[in-house]
């Protein structure tokens, strides 16, 4: 139920200016200084890489669009709804790409989780048009209605929740680093072999010996072999379509659970404790795990489970890396994760219709092989690593819900806003 002193307005009546990008193509550039972005580069902010395409200067002042410290953008053709603040980014916009300017006199933060709210993703499905690809007209979006509060009220609440989600950005961030580190670890040890000598010093500047291999030199002592010399692979177990349930406790992941290097631990089918029981717990997954997809489209991604108190368990054509010797799981990941050995699990899987790679393949993969002790101390370096990137992902898990379940009652002025301010200050302090 709506509070009493908000009052009901369009978003038209809360922004300067509503508009989209260029229903066409521009010149592209390789080297422009410009990005050509649609709604596919919304996702909280703008994101960009080395496959969105360039413009130059003068394609930029032929098509910008009035971008500033107030402007948001959301996506409105194909998949709807994905919102980002623009932050200075220099950009063009293309068609899919809505952008509007909030007026000075309502909270930018405000308006953008109004953006974020169900309503609006409800209004968003039952206002577009289009069946194969999904459109959002402008003028269905100007004419969206939403309660809002007054100014104090809407700093408020977009302070409770930019709160939570600078939290879970800082996390991110942490997690980029502790990446950036762990390949950089990788490389340096496994593919320049400059891991430390026994007296620290880095072995292939320091003089380390090396021995003729069929990819050339590699250290003294080393080998070229299937990885299952140091890890196993664990299939998942074969549940039958009917014992799946849309809600429950006892979640179960699939290959669509993985995706960007993270195993996704909250969007899960589920299964009942009757299953579970007869379920061999050799299947079961813990946090800080390394789970590889085996079949389909995306055949090879691989991906961490973030720490957490849920009972999972491993499904079928999902893979769990199992580390025979201590460091084997660190050092397998990072392998996998590596673009050229990508292409090589690709390359195997494509022997059938449907892209499928066999455990056994995984484990008949070569590799540089170190001896034990280096992969000990690379498996002590970087378990640490994982251990934190898992812990990071179960805050930011455990913060993204909060801010989930509080959103609809702050955007309604359903819970008094001190009472939601201690309960956030409390979930700020256990992920601390």
């Amino acid at each position: 139920m709506i509070s009493n002193n908000w009052k009901e307005i369009t978003l038209e009546d809360v922004v300067d200016v509503l508009g989209d990008g260029l229903h066409g193509t521009p010149k592209y550039d390789v080297h422009g200084e410009y990005y050509f972005i649609n709604g596919n580069n919304l996702n909280g902010k703008i994101i960009v890489n080395d496959q969105t395409k360039k413009v130059g200067k003068d394609q930029y002042l032929k098509y910008k669009k009035d971008l500033n410290d107030r402007t948001i953008l959301i996506s409105i053709n194909g998949t709807l709804g994905k919102i980002a603040v623009y932050n200075g980014e220099k950009v063009v916009l293309g068609k899919s790409a809505c952008y509007f300017n909030v007026k000075e006199n309502y909270n930018k933060e405000f308006i953008k989780y109004v953006m974020y709210s169900k309503k609006f993703k409800d209004y968003l499905n039952t206002h577009s048009t289009g069946t194969t690809i999904k459109n959002m007209g402008l003028k269905q979006m100007r004419a969206f209605k939403f309660h809002i509060p007054s100014l104090a009220e809407q700093n408020s609440i977009a302070n409770i929740l930019s709160t939570l989600d600078e939290k879970i950005e800082l996390n991110n961030q942490i997690n980029e680093k502790l990446e950036e580190l762990a390949q950089y670890i990788f490389k340096r040890w496994f593919v320049e072999f400059e891991f430390p000598n026994e007296d620290g010093n880095p072995y292939k500047s320091s003089g380390g010996k090396f021995i003729e291999s069929e990819i050339g030199l590699i250290p003294e002592n080393w080998s070229i072999s299937n990885l299952g010399e140091v890890i196993s692979v664990q299939n998942g177990f074969a549940f039958k379509s009917k014992d799946f349930k849309e809600v429950g406790e006892i979640g179960v992941i699939k290959i669509k659970n993985i995706s960007e290097g993270v195993v996704d631990v909250n969007n899960t089918q589920y299964i009942d404790l009757e299953v579970s029981i007869k379920t061999n717990e050799k299947f079961l997954i813990h946090g800080s795990d390394i789970l590889i997809a085996m079949t389909g489209a995306e055949v090879g991604k691989i991906g961490i489970v973030p720490q957490t108190s849920k009972k999972l368990y491993l499904n079928q054509r999902v893979g769990k890396i199992i580390g025979k010797i201590n460091g084997g799981k660190e050092f397998v990941f990072y392998y996998l994760s590596r673009n050229s050995v990508q292409e090589q699990i690709k390359s195997i899987a494509m022997g059938s219709a449907q892209p499928n790679i066999s455990s056994t393949s995984i484990e008949n993969i070569k590799s540089v092989v170190p001896t034990k002790s280096v992969l000990e101390k690379y498996g002590k370096l970087t378990s640490s690593i994982i251990s934190n990137y898992a812990s990071n992902l179960e805050q930011n898990n455990n913060l993204s819900s909060l801010r989930n379940n509080i959103l609809p009652k702050l955007m309604n002025g359903e819970i008094p806003i001190l009472e939601i301010e201690k309960e956030v200050e409390e979930c700020l302090q256990k992920s601390n």
